[in-house]
């Protein structure tokens, strides 16, 4: 199909308001068929109209957009989902940040995302040197590969190593200007360093990027009872 029909086709199905997707994608969810899903959205749907169908009226049909990107989304979908952060709708904030997260997992080579799981079990194991260094690994095989740093920004954190966790969550937000986390992350990093006016810089940071970040607020609230209330910010 020519390039110009193929968008026309696409603009043609986001008009319909994503009744089609909604309705084929429930059904493979229904019977917990991923696998069919994931055919199906590679076989007969495009990235851009799934985006496309994030700016929809129907709750319903944003779930689901959402839903399939992470199943299917790439790297330059992710603005498009973080601007879905700032929907009225809880659910669809959280269905879109798992898409976010969901993406970013996998955006680096095979290999180098299957090690990344592997650390994040180490962590979970409070390994937090072995997982480190299995990151030291990912990041030198695919030193672009945002998430990588974001995850070993977590393990240094967890280990108290606040100087290169905060390093590694710059360097994740720098490569990923969507991560909320990493950034959030970086506000930790800088409250334990007794930095708090950085640490209130990077939180906001954090919620203009995903302003349900209730534990932010509430790390803002914190820092601004140790300042007095004396940031040179309202208080929200």
């Amino acid at each position: 199909m020519p390039e110009a029909e193929s968008h026309r086709v696409s603009l043609a199905r986001a008009a319909t308001g994503g009744r089609d997707l909604v309705g084929m994608a429930v059904r493979y969810l229904q019977d917990c068929d991923e696998v069919g899903l994931l055919s199906e959205l590679r076989a007969h749907w495009t990235l851009e109209e799934l985006v496309s169908l994030l700016h929809s009226s129907s709750d319903d049909t944003v779930k689901v957009a959402a839903t399939c990107l992470g199943m299917v989304g790439s790297y330059g979908c992710c603005p498009a989902l973080a601007a879905t952060l700032h929907h009225a709708d809880s659910v669809v904030v959280s269905v879109a940040e798992l898409a976010l997260w969901q993406i970013w997992f996998r955006s680096g080579p095979p290999d180098a995302c299957g090690e990344l799981h592997h650390a994040a079990r180490l962590m979970a194991e409070d390994r937090y040197d072995a997982a480190v260094a299995a990151l030291d690994g990912v990041i030198a095989a695919a030193p672009e590969y945002a998430e990588a740093y974001n995850q070993r920004a977590i393990a240094g954190y967890l280990d108290e190593r606040f100087p290169q966790a905060a390093a590694d969550c710059r360097q994740a937000v720098r490569l990923n200007p969507t991560h909320f986390a990493a950034l959030a992350g970086l506000g930790h990093c800088f409250a334990q360093l007794g930095r708090y006016r950085d640490a209130l810089g990077a939180y906001r940071g954090a919620l203009r990027i995903h302003p349900r970040m209730a534990g932010v607020r509430q790390s803002i609230r914190q820092i601004r009872s140790v300042l007095g209330g004396h940031d040179g910010v309202p208080a929200r």
